[in-house]
């Protein structure tokens, strides 16, 4: 118990210094990350895989995941590998493959505690660069204590698995969409998609501007909030159901539980959450 005691004192200091580094380096924040960028030597490192990827699959344990469409005839994986991390891409039969392995060291890595921070270095971050008129049709990430973020994007299915991470969607169409997050907010914006299904334990969950067919969300501790459904959302088999929460639909208050339409089995919104409040406006 001591031990722990003192190690929880140690990291407790290193936080503490790391703060007031911070603080101190604020107002030049550019040569402070060029600072660490030059401790953690990172290597540069892009990757070209001709169009015909259908499949990208990311598994990473900290670093964050961005796609960026552009226009351009092959797709470009951006990053940088570290002493204490690199990306392993492996490709075949339509597959793309990014994997994230942490590298053991024989000294303690200070600096690795700077991510507390968060933003600490755009190096931290693996880009994919997708052209306008592309072969992907599905993706597949899976994080741990990183942000993911998809913009203008058409697919046949994603699926995002995440612990700790603010998941971002914009302009983004598809068929299928599977969201799984314990701690994490929830933003998506403008999407059309035919399946929703969420599950999140802790953080928001956003969506505005939506066109969908079904949506599943099942939530703990996430406040729910939906405007601006651009299909008619009367149509719909609606269930909406809280144990310790408010539910609000279209302006009017409910007490736990909302149904409406309960016959209509080919169009549905279903939400449920335990601790939590329940927003839905057309």
């Amino acid at each position: 118990m001591k031990k722990i005691l003192k190690i929880a004192l140690v990291l407790l200091g290193i936080s503490v210094i790391l703060g007031i580094v911070a603080l101190v380096m604020g107002a030049n924040k550019n040569s402070f990350l060029k600072a660490i960028d030059s401790i953690k030597e990172y290597e540069k490192v892009e990757l070209s895989y001709e169009n015909n990827v259908d499949t990208l699959k990311v598994d990473f344990k900290t670093l964050s995941v961005k796609l960026i469409v552009e226009e351009r005839e092959d797709i470009k994986v951006l990053f940088y590998n570290a002493k204490t991390h690199k990306v392993n891409a492996l490709f075949g039969e339509g597959v793309l493959s990014l994997e994230e392995e942490k590298i053991k060291t024989d000294y303690f890595n200070l600096f690795n505690y700077i991510t507390i921070f968060q933003e600490i270095s755009n190096k931290e971050t693996v880009v994919v660069y997708v052209p306008l008129i592309n072969f992907l049709k599905n993706i597949d990430i899976k994080e741990i204590n990183a942000d993911i973020k998809l913009e203008n994007i058409d697919l046949e299915k994603i699926d995002i698995k995440t612990t700790n991470g603010d998941i971002s969607l914009e302009n983004v169409k598809s068929d299928i969409l599977k969201i799984n997050t314990t701690n994490g907010d929830i933003d998506i914006k403008n999407i059309d998609v035919a399946y929703i299904e969420i599950f999140t334990v802790n953080g928001e969950v956003k969506i505005k501007e939506i066109y969908f067919d079904k949506m599943s969300i099942k939530t703990t501790n996430s406040d729910v909030s939906i405007k601006n459904i651009n299909n008619d959302i009367l149509q719909y088999h609606i269930k909406l159901d809280t144990t310790n929460g408010k539910i609000v639909y279209n302006s009017d208050k409910h007490n736990n539980h909302y149904e409406q339409n309960e016959d209509n089995e080919n169009y549905y919104l279903f939400i449920k959450t335990t601790n939590s409040k329940i927003t839905v406006q057309q």
